[in-house]
């Protein structure tokens, strides 16, 4: 009898034992599903985006973003309607490959120097002298075809100047950015100007493709 009291004994024990960690694991459970629930559910998903969109805050940003959103689609709609003028004017495949060429081989260039000029000069005057060369570039351009005067080495000559303008204006602009923002802010800062430059480069053609359609090329 003693034996059986004991056994029934260590039974009741091992019984208790099992439903207390039990207990333990369920709730345990239910403290992973609320913080999956707080953590990936929609409030999470606001407060990441309210996250995103503070950087707004800074008024410097704000009037940077604006700017090079302007600057960026601008841009690619002067790419658009000059590949499409080159070849208009031309028609020759190789042509519209070189001003193509021209255009972009800066970035692979001049970029690593620039970087360098950006980190030791003052990078808000870089930026201003870049988006005028630019601007300059693309008003000469224009001009030129509206007034029916263009003609191919006016159009290699205005891309490399544009380009080496671009060369100098994106490592400066990426760098730039820390100044605006701070550290704290910066890696929204730069996913918003990621996005910035994306949008850019789908809205921009597709303005550029009704443009010229519509009116030509001298108004891109």
């Amino acid at each position: 009898p003693a034996r059986s009291i004991d056994l029934g004994s260590a039974l009741g024990d091992s019984r208790s034992r099992r439903v207390g960690l039990f207990k333990i694991f369920a709730s345990h459970v239910r403290n992973d599903r609320s913080g999956m629930v707080t953590k990936g559910g929609p409030r999470a998903e606001q407060g990441s985006m309210g996250g995103l969109f503070s950087v707004f805050r800074h008024r410097n940003y704000r009037l940077f973003f604006t700017g090079q959103s302007i600057s960026l689609i601008g841009f690619w709609m002067q790419a658009i309607a000059q590949s499409w003028l080159v070849y208009r004017l031309t028609d020759s495949p190789f042509l519209l490959g070189l001003v193509a060429f021209v255009g972009q081989a800066p970035m692979l260039l001049i970029t690593p120097f620039a970087g360098v000029v950006a980190d030791r000069l003052d990078r808000r005057r870089i930026l201003f002298v870049t988006q005028i060369a630019m601007m300059a570039s693309a008003c000469t351009l224009a001009a030129l075809t509206i007034g029916e005067a263009v003609e191919v080495w006016h159009i290699i000559a205005l891309a490399l100047l544009s380009g080496t303008a671009n060369a100098f204006d994106v490592p400066t602009r990426q760098s730039f950015t820390i100044e605006m923002v701070g550290r704290a802010d910066l890696p929204r800062a730069i996913a918003l100007n990621s996005i910035m430059f994306n949008a850019a480069r789908l809205v921009g053609p597709a303005i550029a493709g009704l443009l010229v359609a519509a009116i030509g090329e001298g108004w891109c």
